[in-house]
């Protein structure tokens, strides 16, 4: 599975967005190639933004950071703990996603741990930043019914706004679409949900500046 994805990363044209603030986001896949599993934070209750949330190491990229990869690496240090010589390898990057304000443009980063990370246990939790750190497997995030959804009004556009519970937390928003874009290219035709404006062989960005968000 991991190697698929791998491929599919390299192979994809990557959809691109310009907006007036840039952040990034850390996938990072724990454990043994047979039981891969997402690693997830819950945000601190005391953040002034997205207190209380299902989220992935992440944060506004900075000048000094080396493109979306710096910024996910570096946030993932200060989030969890993780070593940059612990990421075993930086897989590619998902399609750029607007935040809900549309004022910033996420990207998400995928990147494979050290096997000697292989459960939420191995990394330790910024108190200030991240209530709670924990995985979801792979093959828990591909079942079907294990998925809801609702729609949602974003901008004068009616999207599936979808959630996944596990071990009482809720995974949803920006961080589901972007783990649903991993598993549409990691087991493509798998009983997963399919995000209709996402494609899974890439597309072209727009134009820098030109508005745009979830197609």
């Amino acid at each position: 599975m991991l190697d698929r994805l791998a491929a599919a990363l390299a192979r994809r044209q990557r959809f691109t967005q310009a907006r007036p603030r840039r952040a990034a986001i850390l996938l990072p896949l724990v454990g043994p190639s047979s039981d891969v599993s997402l690693l997830l934070t819950r945000r601190a209750a005391a953040l002034s933004s997205h207190s209380g949330q299902v989220a992935f190491p992440g944060g506004v990229v900075d000048p000094a950071d080396d493109g979306p990869v710096g910024t996910a690496l570096r946030e993932a240090q200060e989030e969890v703990g993780l070593e940059r010589s612990d990421v075993t390898d930086v897989l590619g990057l998902l399609d750029d996603l607007p935040s809900f304000k549309n004022d910033m443009v996420v990207t998400p980063v995928v990147a494979r741990i050290a096997p000697h990370l292989s459960e939420a246990a191995h990394f330790c939790a910024n108190e200030d930043e991240v209530a709670r750190i924990f995985c979801i497997p792979l093959s828990e995030l591909l079942r079907a019914e294990r998925w809801r959804h609702k729609q949602v009004d974003w901008r004068g556009k009616s999207l599936k706004q979808y959630y996944f519970d596990y071990d009482g937390e809720t995974l949803w928003g920006l961080s589901a679409y972007a783990t649903l874009m991993l598993t549409s290219l990691a087991a493509p035709g798998s009983d997963a949900p399919t995000l209709s404006w996402f494609e899974p062989e890439g597309r072209a960005g727009r134009p820098e500046g030109e508005a745009g968000g979830l197609r």
